[in-house]
């Protein structure tokens, strides 16, 4: 597949992002950073013309909802896993960070995520109440990382 097409077919929303390196900021200074940085890509204010942040839950539940051959797919399969695998990360930063109410909405971001994946992995995808829980568990997963969004935004202003 040509480069510039990844990204843009069945589920246009492939836009991940790897942090390197070190710092010689202080710990409130970095954690400060991490959070404006999170909300950013939440609200979708990043380089990718795809559905990014939380803008990419629509379009992943739409998919869920109306399209039973790309939800079959494994495509779809493997957002679940890696978007999914990657909440995991905000939770434990959130966890060891000490800052107890996002760990607990990212560690459920991240459980919804999962068992979204392994239902997509174990179950026929085309079957309307498959996708039915696969939706549900996006839908409980977006309503909570909106909220980690709002408290992140009340801390960065």
């Amino acid at each position: 597949m040509p480069y510039d097409a990844l990204g843009k077919r069945e589920i246009p929303l492939l836009s991940v992002l790897t942090i390197t390196g070190c710092s010689d900021k202080s710990k409130e200074d970095i954690l400060h950073d991490t959070i404006k940085l999170a909300v950013n890509h939440l609200r979708g204010k990043e380089w990718c013309e795809n559905a990014s942040g939380l803008d990419a839950y629509p379009a992943l539940i739409r998919i869920f909802d109306q399209s039973p051959d790309i939800a079959a797919s494994w495509n779809a399969e493997y957002f679940l896993g890696t978007y999914g695998a990657l909440k995991e990360y905000a939770y434990k930063y959130f966890k060891k960070v000490e800052m107890v109410e996002l760990a607990e909405l990212y560690r459920d971001v991240f459980n919804a995520w999962m068992e979204a994946y392994k239902i997509k992995k174990s179950k026929d995808a085309t079957s309307h109440d498959t996708r039915a829980e696969i939706v549900s568990l996006l839908k409980s997963a977006y309503e909570n990382e909106k909220k980690a969004v709002q408290i992140m935004e009340s801390l960065i202003i």
